[in-house]
């Protein structure tokens, strides 16, 4: 931290958009921050909704919650580099509009900012006929998820779900966005497909480890639907029991007894651990590329999780317009510096067991000063950090400058020798809980309370 400086309050937020921030620097940021930080990579985009109480906002109004709170809300659309990691571009939106119908306008207002040749990954929330449509006019290839709703892709993860047998060659690794290979891999074909007119590549997937786990518990749930109607006449109300109460009807109208589908539950068990993905043509990409692709949406998730609690992003503590728009701004320039600090010292947090949270306060202990001929003099350090540490972060003259000496070592946690451990069984146990009072320490205790 620099000597004098001081951090930005939400106040302070608005005050800079005010009087400093114009929208259309923020935009000529954006111009220059997308070709830089996208590159020719995937970039992974999700929405993510942040609640408020402000009435002032325009933005602010009630619609799907995103598993968060009852109340008015705007919706933090988020473009991120599934590589690097780095945001890329962030729009936000009115709370009452669905993700689906926002993400071609949202995707038009990133293209004005040079976003091209980047392919696009999403989950099946976005997944319609006019998001594909509007896609591929625009040039912009994507990987996105398939929902059971699609009677025709439905149909196929059945048949590719109730095949006895499948080819060993069929299976791929499931990497994960961190880098690290799942041990369930997945059976995959890949195959053109042509949806209501429209020409795509389309991935079918299935886990036998994830269906495994899933039959126990859907059997149980059919079961006791079963004899939840014979008692009740009736199927639960609880949206546990939803998936399996689907599977029943009555015999005739709504007078006969309840009858179980044993079709419809066949299917189910068939799909359970299966998943479809849409990938467009012109990105001619193989089942194990598109799911690797799919797998790397989950850095989304991460920074919307780090925005929320590390960066206090939710709930909006705001009142205006110019706060919202300063807001947004900043929480976009501290993801960026947080994924610049975390990509520096990733490994370093690995091996010495600390959490990010420790790194960042550790830091904003350490002051520097900055003087008139440019050079930089500590003026308060903190013991402990070495120059090999601190070049993870700065360059490596910069630390040196600071005065800081290169004594890190990478050492092990020495353990206990079996000397150590006799005398440490040796030494009396310290008792647990309170102790047990007495008639004589009442005694005494009331005699100091007279005296």
């Amino acid at each position: 931290m620099l000597k004098g400086a001081q951090g930005l309050t939400k106040q302070g937020a608005s005050e800079l958009l005010a009087s400093g921030i114009r929208r259309e620097e923020i935009s000529a940021f954006f111009d220059r921050w997308i070709p830089l930080a996208a590159g020719h990579d995937s970039a992974a985009y999700d929405v993510t909704a942040l609640p408020t109480q402000a009435r002032r906002i325009a933005e602010a109004e009630y619609g799907y919650t995103h598993g968060g709170p009852s109340l008015p809300q705007v919706n933090y659309a988020l473009f991120s580099n599934t590589v690097t990691g780095m945001p890329l571009f962030y729009e936000h939106y009115s709370g009452s509009l669905s993700d689906r119908t926002s993400l071609l306008k949202v995707m038009d207002t990133a293209r004005s900012h040079g976003f091209e040749g980047v392919k696009v990954v999403m989950d099946r929330g976005f997944a319609s006929g006019d998001n594909i449509d509007g896609l591929t006019e625009m040039g912009i290839e994507f990987v996105m998820g398939v929902p059971c709703t699609f009677k025709e892709v439905r149909a196929k993860l059945t048949e590719f779900g109730k095949r006895n047998f499948l080819p060993f060659s069929s299976r791929v690794t499931d990497l994960r966005h961190d880098g690290t290979v799942s041990e369930e891999d997945c059976f995959c074909e890949s195959s053109d497909y042509e949806w209501r007119g429209r020409k795509l590549r389309l991935h079918l997937y299935r886990n036998e480890m994830e269906s495994a786990r899933q039959r126990p518990a859907f059997t149980t749930r059919i079961r006791y639907c079963r004899d939840y109607a014979l008692r009740h006449d009736a199927m639960p109300d609880l949206n546990l029991y939803s998936e399996a109460a689907s599977c029943f009807h009555r015999e005739k109208g709504n007078k006969g007894q309840w009858i179980m589908d044993e079709s419809a539950v066949n299917d189910k068990i068939a799909r359970m651990g299966c998943f479809a993905l849409f990938s467009s043509p012109s990105a001619d990409l193989s089942g194990e590329q598109a799911l690797q692709i799919c797998r790397s949406r989950e850095i989304d998730e991460e920074l919307f999780s780090c925005l929320k609690t590390d960066s206090s992003g939710a709930p909006l503590r705001i009142h205006s317009d110019d706060a919202l728009d300063g807001k947004f701004f900043v929480l976009f320039l501290s993801a960026i510096i947080r994924r610049f600090i975390l990509s520096r010292t990733r490994e370093m947090l690995r091996q010495g067991g600390h959490s990010f949270r420790h790194l960042t306060d550790t830091l904003n202990l350490i002051e520097v000063e900055l003087r008139g001929d440019g050079s930089l003099h500590m003026v308060r350090d903190v013991p402990g950090i070495t120059l090999s540490e601190m070049s993870l972060i700065v360059d490596r003259e910069v630390a040196a400058k600071l005065g800081l000496k290169d004594t890190y070592t990478a050492r092990p946690k020495r353990r206990a020798t079996k000397k150590e451990m006799e005398e440490r069984r040796k030494q009396p146990r310290r008792p647990r809980g309170r102790p047990r009072r007495t008639q004589s320490t009442d005694t005494e205790a009331r005699a100091k309370d007279s005296a």
